[in-house]
């Protein structure tokens, strides 16, 4: 496992697209882990969250971790303690670059820092008149290397100091080509009117808009459209609701999914959109105002248009002789000194990148010694019976004898540790920590719905770990009859997106019945899908006795619907049989109906710990055990597990019909009953003839004993294990 990473920090919005190439290249041609550290500033000017998205994509594309930092100190808990290399498109010590240029002189000196020249006219590389009137000039930066798009000669603007972390590499945008568009007959023009190129001198703003706004007017005689491109971070037509010819088409998409050689010309303010248009071979004009005050003097030997007329003629004679304009750019192009071919550009960046995260040591003897030991990290909600039964329970041994080791991720230990944001940077910061320290060989989600399933996820993709999702019940569809409490619980968009994401991106969906697997399957779950032929284990703890009845129970969790299904049976037998007792087990609300008989019947708290739930449970000592079901959609899918508890612990079983009680039941091993009368019956038949419960407890326990011993659980969660590892190499070899 290479413990060096390539980080992105992205804190302008046209860092994505500066930056997305590069991040490609490190997880997906270079095979590194990559993480992204994404500003606050970068969520405040992403409105509408277009760029968020893009991010989405980008993470679900290249397994890459991403830490949203609200702040410098939240920023610098993620590079902690890391090594290899983080790259920035946009830093210097200018005060719009100060969340990345603070980042960089807090990076640990593991970390080569890497700042990107972002543009053709760019701030410390190549500045035009305005930028030094708004900037100044000497303009540093906080990196170890820095790079450029020409060599040292062109870049007029860096500083004696800088001119040592120079490494020309070329434009990003240079290997990242769209995919090709069906071919328009009308041109572009792009807005860049947020630059300090239009406004330190004077507002040249109204200028350029004027000339556009009568250039739409004189198309629009001629029945003809143009495209209008808003600069990606300044947005300035959007955002000042500026009004939009109806002959106007706007373009806002990232600029790696434009093809802008779909077009007949191009027309921009200077910006390093004019490179992309001159690159993408169509006829380019760079606008100037008609007095001459903006600097254009770097893009010297391009077409020039300041007023419409000028801006008529460009497009009406580009769009007949386009020969022309492109041969005047490629000579501009040869005299810029831009370095723009795409096989040297890749070269140099993916060169760079194997020399910052080139690893010298080999592995240790303790490494390698530890590869033959199971290492399973359990991410649960809380420590659950769930995850207590299918998995700590089985693989005891195991741990005992060193051959399987464990840890925990616990919903409930990140918000006691991360109280106010537990999906935040500091929060994914402890698990990646937590995670590489324990270097897990599978990663198994019990019933999971908490925080951070996506990062958790994303970091066993960088390091080829599987992925298990453990699902006992349809956590989709959590009804209300199982409380007020639960149902919102369950029910809220957060969780009910986490279940669906695990449910479609694990490598094995390890499902605890086969209609519950059914139902996913109808759902349309993405991710291959187990049944487990066993939910969980029993083994003898209270051997059957033949003695009289004298006590009768319920074990329960909140299912109040469940015990309203049968109150009524339960009712009438006690009433018949007046020494009879009556124990609820658990977390289920007492009837009131049952008052009437006094002391009893008793309630027991729940027990968490599952070693002494069955201790608690055992020193009860019940003779019969309820397992009604309201017959629902939700319970149709669910495991028998009170059956296997009941059994254990000496306890017949009366049990709903039609139910998943119906197999484990069946050979007489406990009583199922579908009506009222049924349920009467059923368990007066048990209280008057001890005999016959003494016959089905020997026959539930051998049966028990048969079809669901520890062992064989054991086995179960270990085949579990080995086809999650089968799926995970073939999901690696399929890309």
């Amino acid at each position: 496992m290479n413990s060096k990473k390539v980080i992105f920090i992205i804190n302008l919005l046209q860092d994505v697209n500066i930056l997305r190439p590069l991040i490609y290249m490190a997880s997906q041609d270079l095979n590194h882990p990559t993480e992204l550290i994404v500003t606050n500033g970068f969520c405040n000017r992403d409105t509408d969250q277009k760029w968020r998205n893009e991010i989405s994509k980008i993470v679900a594309d290249t397994k890459s971790l991403v830490f949203w930092v609200k702040d410098d100190f939240d920023g610098y808990k993620a590079l902690e303690g890391k090594a290899g290399m983080v790259f920035a498109a946009s830093e210097s010590d200018l005060s719009a670059h100060a969340p990345t240029h603070n980042l960089f002189k807090m990076a640990p000196s593991g970390l080569v820092k890497v700042t990107l020249q972002h543009g053709f006219e760019c701030v410390g590389f190549m500045q035009s008149k305005q930028h030094i009137i708004a900037h100044g000039e000497n303009i540093t930066f906080g990196a170890d290397v820095v790079c450029g798009w020409s060599e040292l000669e062109y870049l007029t603007s860096m500083a004696e100091t800088q001119k040592n972390k120079l490494l020309i590499t070329g434009p990003t945008s240079a290997i990242q080509v769209p995919k090709k568009a069906a071919m328009k007959h009308y041109g572009v023009i792009c807005e860049n009117l947020h630059s300090v190129r239009l406004s330190a001198s004077g507002d040249l703003k109204v200028g350029f808009m004027e000339m556009f706004q009568n250039f739409c007017v004189q198309l629009n005689k001629r029945k003809a459209r143009v495209v209008l491109r808003p600069h990606p971070g300044g947005q300035y037509v959007l955002k000042h609701n500026v009004e939009i010819p109806s002959n106007v088409e706007l373009n806002n998409e990232p600029m790696y999914k434009v093809d802008l050689s779909q077009y007949a010309y191009g027309v921009s303010a200077p910006s390093s959109v004019l490179i992309d248009m001159i690159l993408a071979n169509i006829p380019v004009a760079v606008w100037s105002d008609d007095d001459g005050i903006m600097d254009i003097g770097n893009y010297r030997g391009l077409a020039q248009v300041s007023n419409v007329q000028d801006l008529l003629e460009f497009t009406q004679d580009a769009s007949r002789n386009p020969g022309k304009y492109i041969e005047r750019q490629h000579a501009f192009l040869k005299r810029s000194g831009l370095k723009t071919d795409p096989k040297f550009v890749y070269q140099q960046y993916r060169s760079l990148i194997e020399s910052g995260t080139k690893v010298t040591s080999l592995p240790s003897l303790d490494t390698e010694l530890a590869e033959h030991v199971e290492r399973v990290m359990f991410v649960a909600n809380d420590y659950i019976p769930t995850l207590q039964l299918s998995f700590i329970k089985p693989l005891e041994e195991l741990f005992e004898n060193g051959s399987v080791v464990s840890d925990l991720i616990t919903e409930k230990y990140l918000k006691e540790m991360f109280p106010k944001s537990m999906s935040g940077a500091l929060a994914c910061q402890a698990l990646q920590s937590k995670l590489e320290k324990f270097k897990p060989t599978i990663i198994v989600f019990c019933r999971y719905s908490g925080p951070n399933a996506v990062f958790i996820r994303l970091w066993a993709k960088q390091h080829n770990i599987p992925v298990i999702f453990h699902i006992d019940d349809d956590l989709l569809h959590v009804p209300i009859s199982l409380g007020q409490a639960k149902f919102k619980a369950h029910n809220s968009p957060n969780r009910l997106k986490t279940v669906r994401y695990l449910l479609d991106n694990s490598d094995l969906v390890y499902c605890s019945t086969k209609p519950l697997a059914d139902r996913f399957r109808f759902l349309g779950v993405q991710s291959p899908i187990h049944i487990a032929d066993l939910y969980c284990s029993g083994e003898l703890i209270v051997p059957a006795v033949n003695k009289a009845i004298t006590k009768i129970g319920y074990m329960g969790f909140d299912h109040a619907d469940d015990l309203e299904t049968v109150i009524n049976s339960v009712v009438k037998i006690m009433t018949v049989n007046e020494t009879l007792i009556f124990e609820l087990f658990g977390s289920i609300p007492k009837p009131k109906v049952l008052d009437q008989f006094g002391s009893r019947v008793i309630t027991i708290p729940p027990v968490r710990d599952y070693k002494e739930f069955l201790r608690s449970f055992a020193e009860r000592e019940w003779d019969i055990g309820i397992c009604p079901l309201a017959i629902t959609d939700f319970n149709v899918l669910k495991a028998n597990t009170k059956w296997v508890e009941y059994t254990a612990l000496g306890i017949a079983v009366v049990a709903t019909k039609s139910t998943v009680y119906d197999d484990c039941i069946g050979d007489e091993a406990g009583i199922l009953a579908a009506k009222e009368l049924d349920w009467i019956e059923s368990l007066q038949l048990l209280i008057n003839n001890p005999n016959k419960r003494f016959e089905i407890v020997k026959t539930a326990q051998m049966k028990l004993e048969n079809e669901y011993s520890l062992e064989m659980l054991q086995e179960q969660v270990l085949e579990v294990f080995d086809i999650a590892k089968v799926n995970r190499n073939k999901n690696c070899s399929n890309g």
